[in-house]
């Protein structure tokens, strides 16, 4: 703590960076230094005024050759900018704010200023995307779901008849060629390298045999391979089904499993950000073997946008999207640096984490005598920790930042969504994938800015909350969980045949998750009264569901989530937290018990040395005598 020491010492590191003032001050003053550490310093300097004089004179210069060159090159810069940084203790580390790092120690909050410049580049990028791909994207996948599903269905969306089915394939051919001239969007047919219209491609997934013949009525169970045939079709061919004959179109129908219609589009999209020019992949896929003599029939699109040059063509696709490319780019450094600084707050946290467990005081107990000193037992203290391996598991995980994870996980996404961005805006369909990927990191990024609100009192009473009940809640989801099965399973078997809403077991778990939240009831009533022939029991099912779930469970789980939040605010705004059993210790109370027991084996010591110091002045004292 000497400051002439001090300063000294800085200038010797300055002179190990080349500082040439530090160097020659820090070789010209040794005989100051070794006279400034001895133990009659103060007696030389009452009678040498002079040299008292000449040690202050040093101080300040090696002050000032400090200071100055702290100030150069890029080191001195980045000091500046953070400002005169401090020593932080262990406590201060786990505990203070990145705002309270910087007000008191000159830590600058860095990874707070990248997380927050990270979530404005996500809102913008988010913003561009929606303006600039959303509503064109959208209105392509309406209108090719428009055009190109069935016209004649049942009440489930499929063709019932074998020349309905045929019929289908062949207006979906016709729908092909005249949506560019009946649209008032601009459709344009994808070219081939060589310049040509591509034609549009029917693939049939077919079955060797059939396993019942019905002219010779009986039975093949020999196993079936699935044989694959494509087709090209044009304006004026419709292979196979041109040259056959009502039977044959029958008997290929009925071996048929799958039957699939692709062909392509270009367009050209206009958004905030500019034109871009798009291919869209168009399949219509007819599954005849799923629902029992219908055929289901389901339009997929998958969009890709267009290289600048395509047969000699300019697009001008990058210039366009210039904008986003720089937005990628800087998006990708901000998302590698956040990166960096949480894995080294993690090593930070593990480094700090063996050190306390290896400094952790032992061999002193250490008395609650306090506990029940004023006769009120009606909250028992918890006793401090007497060793380590009594420190809960709970508090040995505050050590490691939670949030930190969450932020590598999210700033991971984000980077794999930039790869992916750069690939998409080069011609490479991972339109959907990329947004997947980049709404992941996105959430993730924006759930850790919880982080920061934490260290308000105002504002953590919610994460205090959500902490505190979410063990008991899960608890309960894990103790009600079999008597919901038993309704999943019911509903299932029984209902599956007669209704949409209850046809596997994941529309039976949306359906039975509805009428828990109170949506749809009536209509599952009456659909279930409806369509299946035993009305009584529908109705039992569902009275006791709803009954058990909404006035029980619900009610339950509300009181759950309320006695968090009183344990909450008792913790933030009031309440001894040390009294109250339903809050977990922190780890600033494995501090404070570190704090004492080192207090405590400091008096101990104390103790032990005056003891023996009396013994020894006994001793003498005897043997003077």
């Amino acid at each position: 703590p000497d400051p002439l020491a001090g300063a000294l010492a800085d200038g010797a590191t300055d002179a190990s960076d080349g500082t040439v003032s530090g160097a020659s001050l820090f070789s010209n003053n040794m005989e100051a230094i070794k006279l400034r550490t001895t133990s009659d310093y103060n007696q030389q300097r009452q009678s040498s005024p002079a040299l008292a004089r000449d040690v202050q004179v040093l101080s300040q210069r090696a002050a000032n050759s400090t200071d100055k060159a702290r100030d150069g090159g890029f080191r001195g810069f980045i000091r500046t900018f953070r400002g005169k940084s401090s020593h932080m203790t262990t406590r201060e580390t786990m505990t203070l704010s990145p705002w309270q790092k910087w007000s008191k120690h000159g830590r600058f909050p860095t990874k707070f200023v990248i997380h927050s410049l990270s979530l404005i580049l996500l809102i913008v990028q988010v913003y561009l995307i929606s303006g600039q791909f959303t509503p064109y994207m959208r209105g392509a996948l309406h209108t090719f779901k428009a055009k190109f599903s069935p016209m004649e269905t049942d009440i489930q969306g499929v063709v019932m008849t074998v020349d309905q089915f045929v019929k289908e394939i062949d207006r979906t051919r016709q729908e092909y060629y005249k949506l560019p001239e009946e649209s008032v969007r601009q459709w344009a047919f994808v070219d081939s390298d060589d310049g040509t219209e591509l034609p549009i491609t029917l693939t049939l997934y077919k079955h060797s045999h059939l396993y019942y013949n019905a002219t010779g009525k009986y039975y093949n169970w020999k196993p079936a391979r699935l044989i694959e045939e494509e087709y090209s079709l044009n304006r004026d061919a419709f292979p196979p089904f041109d040259d056959m004959s009502d039977d044959e179109k029958t008997t290929l129908v009925h071996v048929l499993r799958r039957a699939t219609v692709k062909f392509a589009y270009s367009s050209v999209q206009i958004g905030v950000v500019g034109p871009v020019a798009t291919r869209w992949d168009v399949t219509v896929d007819h599954d005849l073997q799923s629902d029992g003599g219908q055929v289901a029939t389901k339009v997929y699109a998958r969009e890709t946008i267009i290289a600048d040059t395509v047969g000699g063509r300019n697009f001008g696709a990058s210039d366009t999207l210039f904008i986003l490319s720089a937005l990628n780019i800087t998006q990708l450094v901000l998302c590698s640096i956040h990166i960096m600084l949480n894995i080294k707050e993690l090593i930070r946290d593990w480094l700090l984490f063996r050190q306390v467990r290896r400094e952790f005081p032992k061999g002193v107990m250490l008395d609650d005598d306090d506990d029940n000193a004023d006769g009120d037992d009606s909250h028992v203290r918890k006793r401090p920790y007497t060793s380590w391996n009594n420190v809960p598991m709970d508090v040995k995980l505050q050590f490691f930042n939670t949030w930190a994870i969450c932020n590598i996980f999210g700033n991971a996404f984000v980077i794999v969504s930039c790869i992916l961005n750069y690939a998409m805006v080069n011609g490479h369909s991972v339109s959907q994938f990329y947004n997947i990927v980049f709404a992941t990191g996105s959430f993730f990024l924006c759930c850790s800015v919880l982080r920061y609100l934490n260290y308000s009192q105002q504002l953590k009473a919610l994460a205090i909350t959500v902490k505190l009940s979410s063990a008991r809640a899960t608890r309960m989801l894990v103790s009600i969980l079999p008597i919901y099965m038993g309704y999943l399973l019911f509903g299932v078997l029984v209902f599956s045949r007669f209704t949409d809403r209850f046809r596997d077991t994941t529309n039976t778990a949306v359906s039975l998750f509805a009428m828990l939240n109170g949506d749809d009831i009536h209509p599952t009533f009456d659909d279930l009264g409806d369509n299946t022939p035993y009305s009584w029991i529908s109705r039992v099912y569902l009275f006791t569901f709803v009954v058990f779930f909404i006035t029980t469970i619900l009610n339950i789980f509300i009181f759950v989530v309320e006695d968090g939040f009183l344990a909450a605010k008792e913790l933030v705004w009031g309440g001894d937290i040390l009294k109250k059993s339903r809050i977990p210790f922190n780890v600033n109370e494995l501090f404070d018990t570190m704090e004492q027991r080192l207090q405590a084996q400091q008096q101990l010591h104390e103790q032990q040395q005056q003891s023996t110091n009396a013994t020894t002045t006994t001793t003498t004292t005897t043997a003077t005598t």
